[in-house]
């Protein structure tokens, strides 16, 4: 058995962060990445209606959303269309 030091125990591996990483997306990412094909304007009017996760601010200028809060969204759209069925 191979021993292994304190800081290699310490490493992270990929599937320790399959779940728990948490990645941003911006406005320019939410077509090319989730398929959301909508001009800005209807994205901020969404946003201000509350149907669309609230971005933040990442640093001064950039805007961005969790991917997770973008995931959870479009799954939420999927169930009620599937239920209007």
């Amino acid at each position: 058995m191979k021993a292994t030091t304190q800081l290699e125990d310490e490493r992270p591996r990929a599937r320790d962060h399959d779940e728990d990483d948490v990645r941003v997306v911006g406005l320019k990412d939410l077509y090319p990445r989730f398929g959301i094909e909508a001009a800005r304007s209807t994205i901020w009017k969404w946003i201000q209606e509350g149907s669309f996760p609230r971005p933040f601010h990442l640093g001064q200028t950039k805007i961005v959303w969790l991917e997770s809060e973008i995931k959870a969204w479009l799954l939420k759209g999927a169930r009620k269309s599937k239920s209007k069925k």
